[in-house]
């Protein structure tokens, strides 16, 4: 029959560092997703007030 061997304290410990190792990695790329999204909507925003801006007043947007 098979047997199943028991995980010494040390392996199990180890397989706990290597997980959460991974759990940080991927909250990372999750937290960077996320940052990017923002950054992006942001900058949408920022260009349509100036849209907004510059029809409203033409005559400023030649102004330097």
């Amino acid at each position: 029959m098979s047997e199943t061997k028991r995980k010494t304290p040390e392996e199990r410990l180890a397989e706990l560092n290597k997980k959460m190792e991974q759990l940080k990695a991927q909250k990372q790329r999750v937290q960077a997703q996320l940052s990017q999204k923002e950054r992006k909507e942001r900058t949408r925003r920022l260009i349509q007030v100036g849209a907004i801006f510059e029809s409203q007043f033409p005559k400023m947007a030649d102004f330097t």
